[in-house]
């Protein structure tokens, strides 16, 4: 078995199940836009060893500043804590250079101790508009978009990874798909060290049906 030859239903099933989910998250707008699967290669050539015999990769981008907007963090537990934690950074950084940008004018309205040691619970966009400075709250929003966007893209990702039975990465000893669905938060580049882990599932090609590849896919994206 090749990416090639894998039964075509079976193959055409794989692809538009990534590519409703795609759909699906654009809508919601929890990624940028629509994206489409990548062929994952399954030929060698100079330099390369192919890992599996082929497949789709999906990797949906959104980044620090959507998520924190719209509150939609990451189902997988891990994830979200690691994001949190990098989002709270980040504005961290952003009311700092704000404030230092920023300190004659928040001098009517705030402490020189609460403006050096600037924190989210005295000088936060809401306390602003209620001092009814509108400017210097918008000021502050403009910092934290900034702060959250610049360097903060990571993806969604799903894959369905096809392996022959002689492939020495083959768990069943027959054809086989690996589904496999994550968050990467490698920052601006999704390489693979940056792939946290929430779903693997491996099935023999003769137990998938398009069907069950549909609610398959469905679980998988339930979990990023």
């Amino acid at each position: 078995m090749n990416f090639s030859n894998i039964p075509k239903d079976l193959n055409v099933a794989i692809l538009e199940a990534f590519e409703a989910i795609s759909t699906e998250y654009a809508d919601n707008e929890l990624s940028y836009s629509e994206v489409e699967p990548q062929r994952v290669n399954h030929t060698g050539y100079d330099g390369f060893m192919p890992y599996s015999n082929g497949g789709y990769d999906l990797m949906m981008p959104t980044n620090l500043n959507q998520v924190w907007g719209s509150g939609t963090y990451p189902e997988h537990e891990p994830t979200r804590i690691e994001i949190d934690k990098t989002i709270d950074d980040a504005l961290k950084d952003a009311l700092k250079a704000f404030c230092e940008q920023n300190t004659e004018a928040l001098a009517k309205h705030f402490t020189p101790e609460q403006i050096e040691k600037a924190n989210n619970d005295d000088i936060n966009y809401h306390d602003l508009y209620n001092k009814s400075d509108g400017y210097l709250a918008e000021r502050l929003s403009e910092f934290e978009t900034e702060y959250l966007e610049e360097g903060g893209t990571f993806w969604y990702q799903l894959r369905a990874l096809y392996f022959n039975a002689d492939n020495y990465h083959n768990e069943s000893g027959e054809d086989e798909v690996y589904f496999m669905a994550g968050t990467n938060t490698d920052y601006e580049y999704g390489r693979e060290n940056g792939f946290n882990l929430s779903f693997e599932q491996t099935v023999k090609i003769k137990d998938l049906t398009v069907d069950s590849i549909g609610k398959l896919v469905k679980k998988m994206a339930n979990t990023i």
